[in-house]
């Protein structure tokens, strides 16, 4: 929770949502995911909704992102860019804008801290670079993007993502441990 005594994000465990295997073409992540979260939400007695081997639909990520205090967790491809672009993920800032005493305030809608576990899904590069790497002669500079950027735009208190490529098991294996140390649950793969 953020206030003004505590600007650390938290995260209720309970509602945590996550998207597996969206694009059907992980399926050792599939196997040695699935059984960790569903043994985590269980055993906790955690109502965490997933969708596996399947896109969500715009109301499951909607209602993931919204969530107060919420975890989403993404384990395929990238920063899950496919399913649901950051343009979506940017449609979560209100384009309802109030100014209050300190000037313009505006809405952002995505209350959920967001793990990443996809190849490259934290990275930000320049549009004005190929293949990331910006040169000193570019004439215009623009500020970097990506995925992980998008979501804090949007109002997730924090992201975590990959910066480079990684094999699926090494990221895999990553991952459970991040949940064990985070969550303080065991998260053996099986």
């Amino acid at each position: 929770k953020e206030s003004s005594n505590n600007p650390i994000p938290e995260i209720n465990p309970f509602g945590a949502s996550y998207v597996l295997n969206p694009e059907l073409d992980l399926q050792g992540t599939e196997q040695r995911l699935y059984p960790a979260l569903k043994n985590i939400s269980d055993s906790n007695e955690w109502d965490w909704e997933g969708v596996v081997g399947a896109f969500p639909s715009e109301k499951f990520m909607e209602a993931a992102l919204k969530r107060k205090d919420g975890l989403f967790m993404y384990c395929g491809h990238g920063g899950g860019e496919r399913f649901y672009p950051r343009s979506r993920v940017m449609n979560l800032i209100s384009n309802k804008a109030s100014t209050g005493d300190c000037g313009l305030h505006l809405a952002r809608k995505c209350r959920s801290s967001i793990v990443l576990m996809g190849c490259s899904s934290g990275r930000l590069t320049s549009v004005n670079s190929s293949n990331g790497r910006s040169d000193y002669r570019d004439r215009v500079h623009y500020e970097p993007e990506g995925a992980a950027l998008s979501y804090l735009c949007a109002g997730a208190p924090c992201v975590i993502g990959n910066l480079w490529d990684v094999t699926d098991r090494d990221i895999d294996r990553f991952f459970l441990h991040l949940m064990d140390e985070f969550l303080g649950t065991p998260c053996k793969e099986p």
